[in-house]
């Protein structure tokens, strides 16, 4: 199966850019609102962004997503006190955006009580 995963981050007027250190997953994509649109290689779109965003790229070994959420708990465990209060923000959106090319996943109970504990929505493609 293979499977890439994201933590994806949106807030209205946060900066995120500490909170992507603070992580140490790999940032994939990261803005502020008000900043100029972007396109992944840099180019100027026109128009600037609406939103804050931030996507860290999760990559565990097994590619599997019980995995990438235990990845995900140990890093938010690590999060400063000084960043409590972005990532307990109950406005800033966090989803762990999984796209599954073959195969399927079965996450259980403990995997998806983390994720609820944390605050973190699940999507698919």
């Amino acid at each position: 199966m293979t499977t890439h995963m994201s933590l994806q981050m949106r807030h209205e007027f946060q900066d995120l850019s500490k909170l992507g250190e603070a992580l140490e997953f790999p940032v994939a994509r990261l803005w502020k609102s008000g900043d100029k649109c972007r396109s992944p290689n840099g180019d100027l779109l026109g128009g600037c962004y609406e939103e804050s965003y931030l996507a860290l790229k999760i990559k565990p070994p097994s590619k599997s997503i019980p995995e990438a959420i235990e990845l995900i708990r140990i890093a938010f465990a690590k999060i400063p006190v000084e960043l409590l209060p972005i990532i307990n923000d109950p406005t800033l959106r966090k989803i762990l955006y999984c796209t599954i090319e073959s195969g399927g996943e079965e996450l259980r109970l403990p995997e998806i009580k983390v994720l609820f504990d944390l605050g973190i929505e699940l999507g698919f493609d």
